[in-house]
């Protein structure tokens, strides 16, 4: 898929344009959990950083009820298929909700299990609303003629929002120093689903609960690791 799309991926995704994506997946998530009240749908990725133009679009779905963000991935997932905005799932994660969405505790070297393991969809999207009597496009057969976008939807259980959001809004350097930064300072292991202690008992930390947003939960994180506050535009550590 990344070579047949490769050309497309390479074209930049507009402010407008991750808004707009990011708009349908909040529809569709409180399609499929019509008595929530609604999700919270956060952006996150280059566009949190400020980025005119990013290269996916990285969006985080949470809900104070645990409830709703209880396998919603393969709900959320199979609704935009249906309407034809996923056109390829390249993986889909339920590692969290196979759980029940708890932190795991750290068992030693566990650096190969990946960034982490919260529910995701990695997906191929494309916007299926295209007018056949435009310009150019009755030459395609019908073909939708929109282009194809790479886009992460990642379900953050409202515990650890804080760790999500912060672990999905810096770059891949700023990621990574914050991660050897947490060991060192700490002895914890810190990723998108949550905080350990690396010593002998491996026990999950809260650093969050006494954040009433996801606002509050993720600078909670941020100052508890010790880092202090920092703006999501200057999470970049080139």
């Amino acid at each position: 898929i990344g070579v047949k799309f490769y050309e497309e991926f390479q074209q930049g995704i507009s402010r407008a344009e991750t808004e707009e994506i990011a708009a349908v997946i909040r529809d569709h998530a409180n399609r499929v959990r019509p008595d929530s009240g609604g999700v919270d749908c956060i952006v996150v990725g280059g566009y949190r950083r400020g980025k005119e133009l990013a290269g996916d679009v990285d969006v985080i779905i949470t809900h104070r009820d645990e409830t709703v963000t209880h396998n919603i991935i393969v709900d959320l997932a199979a609704s935009l298929e249906k309407e034809k905005y996923i056109t390829h799932t390249l993986s889909l994660h339920l590692t969290s909700s196979m759980r029940e969405q708890q932190t795991l505790p750290f068992h030693g070297d566990d650096s190969g299990r990946g960034f982490d393991t919260l529910d995701k969809a990695l997906v191929v999207w494309q916007d299926p609303k295209f007018d056949l009597n435009t310009q150019g496009h009755s030459e395609s057969h019908g073909k939708n003629p929109n282009i194809h976008r790479r886009v992460d939807i990642i379900i953050a259980p409202w515990r650890t929002v804080g760790c999500a959001v912060l672990g999905w809004s810096g770059d891949t350097t700023f990621q990574r120093d914050l991660r050897r930064h947490a060991k060192k300072a700490h002895s914890w292991k810190f990723d998108s689903s949550g905080v350990r202690d690396q010593g002998s008992s491996g026990h999950v930390l809260d650093l969050e609960s006494e954040g009433e947003t996801w606002e509050e939960r993720e600078k909670l994180v941020m100052e508890r690791l010790g880092i202090g506050w920092r703006p999501p535009e200057e999470r970049c550590s080139r």
